[in-house]
């Protein structure tokens, strides 16, 4: 399943383009803005939080961003769904080809059941890009024949024949917004240089929301103060009841043989035809220990007997099943270790499983040392 971040780099729309596809050469995933009344976009990470503040560290530079939000910000979020909930009446947001020839076709629909944050826009009809590429926004008003009708009236019909999925939009409130997790973000900047934001998007993916990096600084008891990593800050992190403590030991992958019964942390890939069966990796791992994982389902542990690893690498599931395994370059080979509480040694390097306390402060459910970065999206 790609991510809505990395969807909408490929669509080139999305939060971060709104305004650029009614400015020609503005289209990009990180913008300053070019006048006072133009916007600021940014994805980037959340590596710190001071109150209503959040300290962003941007996807494309490192040069770190504040954002404060507040009343009147708002926080959406993003769950895939199916093609059900379009119903009539729906404010949505569809992307796809279009041409003179053959239409509109989208491939990807947002869909709320109110107008909110950029769903709240006006429209006026379908808007292009130099690619071929179209997105509108409006309200459904049929979803065979799909049409779409614009705020001046106007309708926008399209075919759904080459769509690769629906995601359902919805309010969030600030428990979203977790050291660690990803973010596309609109505002305007104020005289001191932070970003007011208007509306927030965390992103989901198939790291657990909240998992972040940092190093231990000491341990009391069940509470940890830690750095997060590309920050100077101490947090002071409390270990829930049952915490889970693991250590990552990585492989050397030619140490996997043909044979050897291994568990792939994989996802699937409905939204992509000329792969739908396959798993892509996210980690290979050799043990009864797995990573905290996202709730979702395309995301899964197969577990089984590696069948080949020329020319595709190949696994047979327990239950016979046999799945082509796309490998990234990213992928990490190891064995998870339960580890007891006496292992978490200042200086160590950790990933930290976050949510927030009803009290205020955080807390974390799982600890996982020398964590790659690649198993929880690397903030």
């Amino acid at each position: 399943m790609l991510t809505r971040l990395q969807r909408r780099g490929l669509t080139g729309f999305g939060l971060a383009a709104l305004a650029a596809i009614l400015t020609p050469g503005a289209m990009g995933r990180a913008q300053t803005a070019k006048s006072p009344d133009e916007p600021t976009r940014i994805d980037g990470t959340i590596v710190s939080i001071r109150g209503d503040i959040l300290v962003v560290r941007p996807s494309l530079r490192h040069k770190m961003t504040r954002l404060s939000f507040g009343a009147n910000t708002t926080i959406m979020g993003f769950a895939q769904a199916t093609p059900a909930i379009l119903k009539p009446g729906a404010r949505i947001m569809a992307v796809g080809p279009y041409s003179e020839q053959g239409g509109f076709h989208p491939r990807w629909i947002e869909a709320a059941e109110k107008p909110i944050g950029y769903l709240a826009a006006k429209s006026d009809g379908l808007k292009m890009d130099e690619n071929g590429r179209a997105r509108c926004i409006g309200t459904l008003k049929s979803v065979s024949p799909f049409v779409v009708v614009a705020d001046n009236g106007k309708e926008m019909p399209g075919k759904l024949d080459r769509m690769r999925g629906v995601w359902r939009v919805y309010s969030e409130d600030r428990n979203a917004l977790l050291i660690g997790v990803r973010i596309e973000a609109e505002g305007k900047v104020a005289p001191d240089g932070v970003i007011q934001a208007a509306t927030i998007s965390p992103d989901r993916n198939f790291a657990k929301a909240g998992a972040m990096f940092g190093k231990i600084l000491a341990v009391q008891g069940g509470t940890v103060i830690l750095q997060p990593r590309y920050t100077d800050d101490k947090l002071t992190v409390k270990m829930a009841e049952g915490c889970i403590l693991q250590r990552q030991v990585t492989l050397d992958p030619d140490s996997v043989k043909t044979g050897d019964a291994i568990t792939f942390w994989a996802q699937q890939r409905p939204d992509d035809p000329t792969h739908a069966g396959d798993l892509k990796a996210i980690a290979l791992l050799v043990g009864k220990e797995r990573y905290p994982a996202a709730d979702s389902a395309n995301t899964v542990f197969a577990t089984g007997k590696l069948l080949a690893l020329e020319p595709d690498v190949k696994l047979q599931r327990t239950d016979g099943k046999i799945f082509k395994i796309i490998i990234p370059a990213q992928m990490p080979v190891v064995n998870l270790q339960t580890i007891p509480l006496a292992a978490l040694k200042p200086g160590t390097e950790a990933m930290f499983v976050l949510s927030r306390n009803p009290n205020g402060g955080f807390k974390t459910s799982a600890i996982v040392l020398d964590a790659s970065p690649w198993v929880g999206y690397g903030g």
